[in-house]
């Protein structure tokens, strides 16, 4: 594993698995897992400086609970990916300007596309090959471009529920400042919150 990642006490994850939970769950996922106020979200995206007119990619965008805050920065295309269909079905809900596009895919097999920005929020967790998703968003995102991997809550209240839940299909969050070292080779990181609302980490694409 990459960087003091390691998953004792787990189970692997496989994406068949991953794919079987996230549709069954995606009818009361907003109810039951999105309970933090809006104004995180908003505040996680205002913190990059995000330009008008990028060209964003939401990994693992889930539901879409993301796709409000982010269209507040008036985005020229904003592509959710996530490989479940039906989170992608709830997700298509909360369409309502014609720049935001679907695409049920794993995003390791996301190719040619650019772009200026690429967000991983409440959906780190669920990777388990972190060095290869690290390597892919460098590799989506053109020169200079951000990525933020970031959730509206405490890395202890994730890492709780990655403990306590009987599917064991979550990995634990690092601390910010592992994942911080991890990003390095690839990003200049100049965001880095590890707090009792926040876990963030983010930077600038490196040319590598």
């Amino acid at each position: 594993m990459l960087g003091g990642f390691e998953r004792k006490g787990f189970l692997a994850m496989d994406k068949h698995s991953l794919i079987t939970f996230f549709n069954q769950m995606a009818g009361e996922w907003d109810q039951r897992y999105t309970t933090y106020p809006q104004e995180r979200l908003e505040t996680l995206i205002s913190l990059c400086g995000m330009p008008q007119g990028a060209r964003i990619l939401d990994a693992g965008c889930g539901t879409g609970v993301l796709f409000q805050p982010l269209l507040a920065h008036k985005p020229s295309h904003l592509l959710g990916v996530d490989f479940s269909a039906q989170m992608l079905a709830q997700a298509r809900k909360k369409i309502v300007d014609p720049c935001i596009e679907l695409c049920c895919e794993d995003i390791m097999e996301i190719s040619g596309q650019e772009f200026d920005y690429a967000i991983l929020c409440n959906s780190f967790q669920f990777f388990e090959n972190r060095g290869s998703l690290i390597r892919q968003m460098h590799h989506l995102l053109v020169s200079e471009g951000r990525l933020m991997i970031c959730c509206p809550q405490s890395r202890v209240s994730v890492n709780e529920l990655c403990l306590t839940n009987t599917t064991q299909l979550f990995m634990p969050l690092p601390t910010a400042m592992t994942l911080a070292k991890t990003l390095t080779p690839y990003f200049d990181v100049d965001l880095v919150l590890d707090t009792s609302n926040f876990y963030a980490v983010s930077g600038i694409r490196r040319f590598v």
